[in-house]
């Protein structure tokens, strides 16, 4: 089984660094963006679409040259900083009689959260950093986000990102070795936040919402990465919650 290398493994090998230092040394004039493309050309890094993997590559090049591999040219223009997110300017609207029972909930439905340009991506930001306990909207890698719409307003959101890298026991529970997760961890995502919203009480709420995850994720996932995930994988503080939302199974085929 071949296996699959990640785009920093790609870069940091001896004959591909040489290829960035090279390009650096004759592209004195050229950005950083101008060697992302460069190198998503001559190495093939496209994703499963078609589309060349900027937003990796640039990624990539950071981290490598904190380790020391390269000095890449200073950053042109302004550069948001990561620890400002875009945000609403004004708290989300608290959402109106919410029902007691799920199955009173009215229009209970899921929206996509697309760019980062949309203002449902503001709205989904302001509520992961008002509302949920760890007020933090990062995700990181592959990215789906959602917001929990009802006609009673905003009930919560939730949001998936990549896998943990490694992790023992979900790496045992499938049975696979090193070179087996590497080939195949991208077909793994993570449900790195979920918030109903502190003012909703609502029964079984939160376990519609998983499944209308499960019924949908996968062909959202593929629309926008260009193949489907065969896992769903969360974490539960036990310290403070007891997890009992999740529903038996967390496969997606």
């Amino acid at each position: 089984m071949k296996t699959t290398e990640t785009i920093q493994e790609q870069l940091s090998g001896p004959k591909t660094a040489a290829k960035v230092r090279d390009w650096l040394r004759k592209n004195k004039h050229k950005g950083r963006s101008a060697l992302t493309r460069f190198l998503c050309g001559a190495l093939n890094l496209t994703d499963r679409l078609g589309k060349p993997r900027l937003a990796g590559v640039h990624k990539a090049l950071r981290v490598l040259e904190s380790r020391g591999f390269w000095k890449l040219p200073k950053a042109q223009g302004a550069v948001r900083n990561p620890q400002q997110p875009r945000r609403l300017n004004t708290a989300v609207a608290p959402p109106c009689d919410v029902p007691a029972r799920v199955e009173q909930v009215q229009g209970l439905r899921l929206l996509e959260v697309s760019t980062e340009a949309d203002e449902l991506f503001r709205a989904w930001n302001e509520l992961m950093l008002t509302e949920h306990p760890l007020k933090d909207c990062r995700l990181v890698g592959r990215q789906l986000r959602y917001l929990i719409g009802s006609d009673h307003g905003w009930l919560g959101a939730i949001g998936f990102g990549s896998c943990a890298l490694r992790l023992k026991v979900r790496d045992e529970w499938i049975g696979w070795d090193q070179s087996t997760r590497k080939s195949f961890q991208e077909r793994v995502i993570n449900m790195a936040r979920f918030l109903i919203r502190p003012q909703v009480r609502c029964q079984n709420l939160a376990s519609r919402v998983l499944s209308l995850c499960l019924e949908r994720v996968g062909s959202d996932f593929a629309a926008r990465y260009g193949f489907e995930p065969w896992l769903l994988e969360s974490f539960v503080d036990t310290e403070q919650y007891s997890g009992a939302c999740y529903v038996p199974s967390s496969v997606m085929c």
